[in-house]
């Protein structure tokens, strides 16, 4: 797999390209890409490559269109149904229809908490009133598979997701229907909406961190989010220099650190 530079649309007309490819096929090896990975106004080619010499249907080669690069991205699909992602789904409420019908609801609901002559029955005759509205306006439904991904990706809000989506045709236009966008346009569109997607990323995580400010755990949470930690397994330094001086003692080290975090604390 990889960016071969050798134009398989000219394997009729080019000896060496021909001669590379009856190589592949004599040694049991089938390329998978057979359609143009990079397409210009003027020219069409193949060059970026994708070979196998194992026949099971399992096997899908795909063409990403992506403005990422010159070229198309390639990539395979592979289904093996002995490992299967899991998504971690939970229930959301469906808003969707919360709003539809709930003005007589809650009007209802409020007329019967004034007629209540005793606070308590009133406060439980409101809660199950509350609760039977939002189940039934608001049910818990499963996550799609789009929700969950995007959970992940909290900042990239409905706006930055539409201007994806936007850019993205803009640039399919030109592989599906031959029309390009100016490519000044499309620069600066991409440039603009890197900028918008950063900012929104900071400010998310500006506000998390201002909202845990007296909780050390989720600060350091947050912090493990940003710089993404999935590895547990860390080492401990096997030495530490405080003061001009190293220490190598594990009980020293972590007194040192002790210290150092006290002395934040009064700060």
């Amino acid at each position: 797999m990889g960016d071969i530079n050798i134009d398989f649309l000219k394997f009729d007309t080019h000896k060496p390209t021909g001669e590379y490819m009856n190589t592949l096929y004599s040694n049991g090896f089938m390329p998978l890409i057979t359609r143009p990975t990079r397409i210009t106004e003027t020219n069409q080619s193949i060059i970026d490559h994708i070979y196998t010499n194992n026949n099971n249907s399992n096997i899908t080669p795909e063409i990403l269109l992506a403005d990422v690069s010159d070229y198309l991205l390639i990539f395979l699909i592979i289904k093996n149904n002995s490992f299967i992602k899991k998504l971690h789904k939970k229930k959301i409420r469906d808003m969707t229809i919360f709003l539809e019908d709930t003005q007589q609801m809650w009007t209802y609901t409020y007329c019967n908490l004034m007629k209540q002559d005793n606070v308590n029955k009133a406060a439980n005759s409101f809660i199950s009133n509350l609760k039977y509205i939002v189940n039934k306006h608001a049910p818990f439904r499963m996550q799609t598979k789009k929700e969950v991904e995007m959970d992940r990706k909290p900042w990239i809000t409905k706006r930055i997701l539409t201007s994806i989506k936007y850019k993205q045709k803009q640039y399919d236009k030109f592989f599906i229907k031959g029309t390009k966008p100016p490519k000044t346009f499309l620069t600066k569109y991409s440039v603009q909406l890197k900028t918008v997607i950063e900012e929104s990323k900071k400010t998310y995580y500006k506000y998390k961190l201002e909202m845990a400010t007296n909780d050390a755990k989720k600060i350091w949470k947050i912090i493990g989010n940003i710089i993404s930690l999935k590895n547990k397994d860390c080492s401990f330094p096997s030495r530490l220099t405080v003061h001009n001086q190293n220490i190598t003692s594990s009980k020293e080290m972590a007194n040192a650190f002790n210290n150092y975090f006290l002395i934040l604390e009064m700060i």
